[in-house]
């Protein structure tokens, strides 16, 4: 049997299930555990335990939100996912998203006077987006498991290039 590396999704995932389960007959019959189809190959390994979950990327994102900059726990964010060993993104990005994006709601708050929840999560999403673009492998990260973010409304804060934030002591912390 051919190798594959956990970066190759699926058919990772496919291949795992093979070294697992005897006498399969079909990719739906890999699919199936305990009389449950899955969608995906992932998902199924998953249920069978084959995969670890995610409690470790929750507590190396629990541990750097304590000493990281929300800039910085973008960075590790985009990290863990391009190691495709994250089970769940979504769940990660739901748990972890007002610290991955306080800077952003600073910034709006500053420029505007407010910042919706929405105009707050879509720059950070964008910015991950941008940096995963910018630095990575197209195929190396789930951006397709986070939410996607909608059309740019605000610019991003100073450090991807947009208008500078205001300088600390000018405004109040």
């Amino acid at each position: 049997m051919y190798s594959c590396s956990p970066r190759e999704g699926e058919r990772h995932f496919l291949r795992l299930l093979l070294n697992h389960i005897p006498g399969p007959t079909s990719f739906e019959f890999l699919r199936t555990y305990e009389g449950v189809v899955y969608p995906t190959f992932k998902q199924a390994c998953l249920a069978r335990g084959l995969l670890l979950d995610d409690n470790e990327h929750r507590a190396a994102l629990e541990q750097a939100v304590h000493y990281q900059m929300p800039y910085g726990l973008r960075g590790l964010f985009i990290t863990l996912l391009s190691t495709e060993e994250v089970t769940s993104p979504a769940t990660l990005w739901e748990e972890f998203k007002d610290a991955l994006s306080d800077d952003f709601r600073r910034h709006l708050e500053l420029r505007n006077g407010f910042a919706t929840d929405d105009e707050v999560y879509n720059a950070a999403l964008l910015e991950i987006e941008v940096i995963h673009r910018l630095h990575s492998d197209p195929r190396s990260l789930q951006l397709s498991l986070i939410p996607p973010p909608s059309c740019p409304t605000t610019p991003p804060p100073s450090h991807v290039g947009a208008a500078p934030l205001p300088q600390p002591g000018l405004h109040p912390q």
